[in-house]
């Protein structure tokens, strides 16, 4: 084994050796609040793996260690904020069994820590250590150098995730809501799993493949056409990876058309509105925009079915309305003006000839 005269990442990668950091798996799944930041979980991570038994609580790192370097101003406001972080985060459980309003505890990591002439020194409350230390069984061992090579906190995450169930089954399967608490992805994501597929599943996907010596596939679970849960396959092989990226492209195909959709709704909408159309009512008028009067007829069927579709207006052609529209604004100035000097000249003669009082 490496000698711990110098820091362990440092032994380890000079051998060219798997820093082993092993969590139990009650900590790997837990939610812990981190703001999804992948440089503040790799900072944990590196205290883990510089742990002394004989120093716990207490664990000493180099700051040069999380930046692969001596720090710069940059850098140094990267560890800073790091620290902060990490030094408020905590491990939130939620024990749904317990009912409609289910038990819940919220249990600090870390008493302190403190950044002194490059070195960052951590304090791990003595709650943390059955799942450290205290390791009886179920646990999960990740290789160090691989966690902080993939360059997302979700990536991070599925990766530690994936871990901790390799040594119980080559399938699992976990809730949708279950999965999304895990990586603390935020609620607005939540909304569009198409979204989720292209930015946390897919990404990871290729991000652990390229990156660790991990491999597997995943496919949704549907309940009807709603997705409730994800089924993750540990040891499947890469080939899997272009079968992914083609589902993740036909859903965010399909998200952009119901956006389309949405889109030429409302537009539609606003025309028969601008035409004081009625609910019902058949339009005979065509609008430039050739899309928003086919979808008025196929999809709405509110046009006659033998009126011819307008193509959209050419640059020129547009150029030539906006002049015409030009000429006739002049056109009606003169006359108005013309007019205006007859109604003038008549007023004048009338006056000389003694018809006006």
């Amino acid at each position: 084994m490496p000698s711990r005269a110098q820091s362990r990442v440092t032994q380890y990668r000079q051998q060219h050796l798997p820093l082993p950091v092993d969590k139990s798996n009650e900590l790997v799944r837990a939610r812990i609040d981190v703001e999804n930041s992948a440089l503040v979980n790799k900072l944990f991570h590196l205290l883990i793996a510089e742990l002394d038994p004989e120093a716990y609580p207490t664990v000493e790192v180099n700051a040069k260690e999380l930046c692969n370097g001596p720090l710069n101003g940059r850098q140094y406001k990267d560890v800073k904020e790091a620290c902060r972080v990490l030094g408020k985060a905590q491990i939130e459980k939620v024990y749904y069994e317990t009912g409609s309003m289910p038990d819940f505890d919220f249990d600090n990591i870390f008493h302190k820590i403190r950044y002194r002439s490059g070195k960052i020194v951590a304090k791990f409350v003595d709650d943390m250590k059955p799942h450290l230390l205290e390791l009886k069984g179920r646990f999960t061992r990740l290789n160090y150098f691989e966690l902080v090579e993939l360059p997302s906190y979700y990536s991070q995450r599925v990766y530690e995730i994936l871990k901790s169930w390799a040594s119980e089954g080559v399938t699992e399967e976990i809730s949708l809501e279950d999965f999304y608490e895990m990586i603390s992805l935020p609620k607005e994501l939540r909304k569009n799993f198409a979204n989720v597929r292209r930015k946390v599943l897919e990404k990871a996907a290729l991000d652990i493949h390229k990156k660790t010596s991990l491999s597997y596939e995943y496919k949704p679970i549907y309940q009807g056409k709603k997705v409730v849960g994800i089924q993750f396959t540990i040891g499947a092989k890469g080939q899997a990876i272009e079968a992914q990226r083609g589902r993740a492209a036909t859903d965010e195909a399909a998200a952009k058309a119901t956006a389309g959709r949405q889109r030429l709704i409302k537009e539609s909408s606003a025309c028969r509105k601008q035409k004081g159309l009625q609910a019902g009512q058949i339009c005979n008028s065509m609008n430039q925009k050739k899309a928003l009067c086919k979808f008025c007829r196929d999809d709405c069927g509110m046009l006659p079915p033998g009126l011819p579709l307008l193509p959209p207006a050419t640059k020129e052609e547009k150029i030539a309305e906006s002049v015409r529209k030009q000429n006739e604004a002049t056109r009606k100035k003169a006359e108005a003006r013309r007019k205006e000097m007859a109604d003038w000249y008549e007023l004048r003669r009338a006056h000389s000839h003694g018809r006006l009082p």
